[in-house]
């Protein structure tokens, strides 16, 4: 707390030294102060907008403040400015949500980058395991269901048979 205070109140002195207010926006969300880092982020962002990393850490900030459409927003802007963090953390947002073709497509993207960020391979990884276990999910779905069906025909021929029988007698 201390340090996210005292980086608040050098701020205040230099209120355009762009590393002390990512400095402070940072330590503040790491402090569970997500509007006070909002309003530095913004402000940073205010001066560089092309501050790729401000505009992921303030979209973290948005999903805290559970504003998930304001969540993808930004991390959309910071895609677009090439960070492969954001990449990464846009799409873990579409696996969990089965978006697994656009999730593979910019983790591809970010994998192209020059130094991409290490969760990249981390999201790959989960991708490909989340694929994986709802492919198995789907076949294993296909077999209850092709076994249910040969019990139903087999009941359905049972039963009109035993009604056809009984017609007879």
């Amino acid at each position: 707390d201390a340090q996210a205070i005292a980086l608040e109140k050098s701020v205040e002195y230099s209120p355009g030294n762009r590393d002390r207010l990512f400095n402070a926006a940072y330590a503040q969300s790491n402090e569970n102060m997500e509007l006070l880092s909002v309003k530095n982020y913004l402000t940073l962002l205010n001066l560089d907008p092309d501050h790729a990393t401000a505009l992921n850490n303030l979209a973290v900030a948005a999903s805290t403040l559970d504003l998930p459409g304001k969540q993808v927003e930004l991390l959309d802007k910071s895609k677009n400015k090439g960070s492969t963090l954001a990449m990464s953390n846009l799409a873990n947002i579409y696996i969990e949500s089965g978006l697994y073709g656009d999730a593979e497509s910019i983790l591809n993207e970010a994998r192209k980058s020059e130094d991409p960020h290490e969760n990249v391979g981390t999201s790959l990884y989960n991708l490909k395991a989340k694929m994986a276990k709802e492919q198995e999910g789907w076949t294993s779905a296909i077999k209850d269901a092709e076994n249910i069906q040969r019990s139903i025909r087999l009941y359905g021929e049972a039963y009109f048979d035993s009604a056809k029988q009984r017609e007879w007698v």
